[in-house]
């Protein structure tokens, strides 16, 4: 990754040491989100990236991976060959999954997604206003719900957590 991020920086710092032809796509696509989330949210430099999350004085057990984290909700990140937008609410919705894919489709955006990644590899493709009805499509509760939901209907061998598929959800 080009221009490795220091985890203390800011949003605006992030985006500012992107390289040239990412820096204003990636730093609009972390705009269209501000701009459309609900309340509830908190703004962070999260695991590395431009992020809201769930903050801890909302959801105090903290994301189930590692608890001193909030729980992720949304990332905007910089890769060499794409920008990447980190939905968690996505990965963890079915519904809004299904939203989310079927206007995509309907306005003929074609996605490059993994679980809860959508992939951006030409910065002038990126469907701000499908990202902006997204965030602004789910609330905090809304979210809290179905997370949790997930946790419990989690098989114990798999955690969801990058690099640990062995040790239980909790």
């Amino acid at each position: 990754m080009q221009n490795q991020p220091n985890f203390f920086m800011t949003s605006d710092e992030y985006f500012d040491a992107l390289p040239e032809d990412r820096r204003e796509p990636a730093r609009r696509l972390f705009q269209v989100i501000r701009d459309n989330i609900q309340s509830g949210f908190e703004e962070q430099f999260s695991s590395g990236f431009p992020s809201f999350v769930v903050p801890h004085s909302v959801y105090p057990a903290g994301y189930h991976c590692n608890p001193k984290l909030a729980v992720p909700f949304v990332s905007v990140a910089n890769f060499k060959g794409h920008i990447g937008f980190y939905a968690f609410c996505v990965y963890m919705d079915g519904p809004v999954k299904e939203w989310f894919l079927t206007e995509a489709a309907s306005r003929g955006v074609k996605l490059d997604m993994g679980k809860g990644c959508v992939r951006f590899k030409d910065p002038n493709r990126i469907p701000y206003d499908l990202v902006g009805e997204l965030v602004a499509k789910v609330g905090v509760q809304g979210f809290l719900d179905q997370y949790t939901a997930g946790l419990r209907q989690s098989s114990p061998r798999k955690s969801h957590c990058a690099g640990d598929s062995t040790k239980p959800a909790r």
